[in-house]
């Protein structure tokens, strides 16, 4: 995969390469957050139908441009969460900004809201869990130790990387009726 990268936009980390490295054929995905596209590009490449979107807008432009650079046509637009969301998804794959984050620690920089995850670093993830089942049936969930979240969803572990400060989590959760079904 070819990339480039912008310094106001998240460069991927271990966090990303979580989700990038366990795409699989799912039909039409969402990304929430795309940051520079490695994660929505390494889904469309396995053949997925992917829609991507970001709060910022340096993200949104280094995407796009990332996509064109990998032969692959992803559908990009703004959206903070769901809030612009209105097709309905196969899968959903959040890497959220889950840094526990003082009021002091906060920047007015674009990349804020890359880490910023709130006091307890969990505040985008509880809106994420809230609103996911309205708009899909599964979700691919990055989460850190350093987290403090309950899923209120049945889930379970798909990968896992241990750092030397924190353990992060591929989480697959799937909606209750959905778990239902199988």
């Amino acid at each position: 995969m070819r990339l480039e990268f912008h310094p106001k936009v998240y460069k991927p980390a271990e966090d990303s390469d979580l989700l990038a490295e366990n795409a699989f054929f799912a039909g039409r995905v969402l990304e929430i957050g795309c940051g520079c596209g490695i994660v929505a590009i390494a889904w469309a490449l396995k053949g997925n139908e992917v829609d991507c979107v970001d709060i910022n807008p340096y993200a949104l432009e280094l995407t796009k441009r990332n996509a064109e650079k990998n032969g692959v046509k992803i559908n990009i637009f703004y959206s903070n969460l769901f809030s612009n969301v209105k097709k309905h998804y196969d899968c959903i794959l959040f890497n959220p900004p889950y840094l526990p984050t003082t009021e002091e620690e906060k920047t007015e920089e674009p990349l804020n809201s890359a880490w910023d995850g709130g006091e307890e670093g969990n505040a985008l993830i509880k809106a994420f869990l809230k609103e996911f089942p309205k708009h899909g049936k599964r979700a691919l969930l990055v989460i850190s130790s350093l987290n403090k979240v309950e899923i209120p969803y049945p889930y379970r572990i798909v990968a896992q990387k241990n750092l030397f400060f924190e353990k992060l989590y591929l989480l697959d959760i799937q909606r209750d009726d959905e778990m239902n079904n199988r």
